[in-house]
């Protein structure tokens, strides 16, 4: 059944090409879409950070070691992702979701208290001024307007 499909979904693919020939091509699959560069993407969060919380020379090793916190939870979680995208399309019982699901629960948990550890010393080397930045940029937004984002 499911080598029917492809075949068809392949001849369908061919020959819509065929007409179509001038039209915008398909979009891309998820699995030909560039992926996002989310390390570039973070180290311009965290010069954003360091840049808006005027960070001090004598303030700089807890900042670069929160900084490294950051990075090394955004890899965990990337691979983590990753992982679970080369399962895709394999079927999914009941107990194998919730369990995906109480696993990225428990990482989240652990990545937050790695973020938390790194977070306190540096926030404690703040002025009231860097704490109010720091109220604004650092904090997690799930409790964000009354509600908990789940």
């Amino acid at each position: 059944m499911k080598k029917q499909f492809l075949a068809t979904a392949a001849v369908i693919a061919t020959l819509g090409g065929a007409l179509a020939q001038g039209a915008n091509p398909p979009a891309a699959t998820q699995d030909q879409r560039p992926h996002r560069d989310f390390a570039a993407f973070l180290d311009r969060r965290i010069d954003r950070l360091k840049t808006a919380l005027k960070i001090t020379p004598a303030q700089e090793p807890q900042f670069n070691q929160l900084a490294q916190v950051m990075r090394d939870n955004a890899a965990e979680m990337q691979k983590t992702f990753g992982d679970l995208r080369g399962n895709r399309g394999q079927h999914l019982s009941a107990v194998d979701r919730l369990q995906t699901d109480v696993q990225l629960t428990q990482l989240r948990a652990s990545q937050d208290q790695r973020y938390l550890d790194a977070l306190k010393p540096l926030y404690a080397s703040l002025s009231a001024d860097q704490k109010q930045v720091a109220d604004r940029m650092l904090a997690p937004h799930r409790f964000a307007r009354g509600r908990h984002r789940a």
